[in-house]
């Protein structure tokens, strides 16, 4: 046990990072939001891929979070 509460007892101070994340599609797809690309990619499974720059990055971790909240 730590002598301390790592959520309550610490304050935030600075922001380290902010990084702008895009997501696109191609314009010959039936969607003009967020929610019309999840609603296609869910009625067409294995038919859509996406692209990242690595493993563990930024737009990696966002498009986790992406799929996690989307279902």
């Amino acid at each position: 046990n730590l002598p301390y509460d790592s959520i309550n007892d610490f304050s935030p101070i600075t922001l380290v990072a902010l990084v702008p994340g895009i997501l696109s599609a191609n314009a010959s797809l039936p969607v003009l939001s967020v929610q019309d690309m999840v609603q296609l990619v869910r009625s067409k499974p294995g038919q859509f891929n996406y692209g990242l720059p690595g493993s563990m990055t930024s737009g990696h971790l966002s498009m986790e979070l992406l799929k996690l909240i989307a279902g």
